[in-house]
């Protein structure tokens, strides 16, 4: 697998895999993506043989690596390309732990399935519950992480890239 930074011809597919993989309240317009509003953030596209598989969207910060979106292709999920771009990133950035965020688990959401994969799949690859949850765009949500992410010099990052994030708790173990 190759990864290159997003190329302008990439836009069209990678907004494609973006929009199939979020939900509308978990996306930020892609424009800002583009534009680099989150400082400090990049897009990797992941190919194999010409033939763009997933995409990633991570910052690195002086503590940590914040994972903001990964996402493969609709037809080729499944087939261990999410793990695959986890351990580049994981090879890339072995100095430091990371952190992704995702969505608590509801059974009555529209995308419950999406939720409860999503876990399994960051769990099977290593990462751990972190200790805060919070609310953004009006979703509960959660961080995971791989290795020792300080919860809260997480929660003081992710509130200033979304300064909309409310009703942070400490997660009861």
């Amino acid at each position: 697998m190759v990864s290159k930074k997003i190329d302008f011809e990439d836009r069209d597919k990678v907004k494609e895999i973006y929009i199939d993989s979020f939900p509308p309240c978990e996306r930020v317009e892609l424009e800002q993506l583009w534009k680099g509003v989150f400082k400090d953030f990049k897009m990797f596209a992941f190919y194999e043989h010409g033939s763009l598989l997933g995409i990633a969207h991570l910052c690195d910060t002086m503590d940590f690596v914040h994972l903001n979106y990964l996402a493969v292709v609709k037809e080729k999920r499944g087939q261990g390309i999410g793990s695959a771009i986890l351990s580049w990133i994981k090879k890339k950035f072995s100095n430091k732990p990371i952190a992704v965020d995702v969505e608590n688990v509801d059974k009555n959401a529209a995308n419950a399935e999406q939720r409860i994969k999503r876990l399994r799949f960051y769990k099977k690859n290593g990462f751990n519950i972190g200790k805060y949850k919070f609310v953004w765009n009006g979703v509960k949500m959660f961080y995971l992480a791989f290795g020792d992410v300080d919860g809260k010099t997480f929660m003081d990052y992710i509130q200033i890239i979304f300064p909309t994030i409310k009703n942070i708790e400490l997660i009861d173990n």
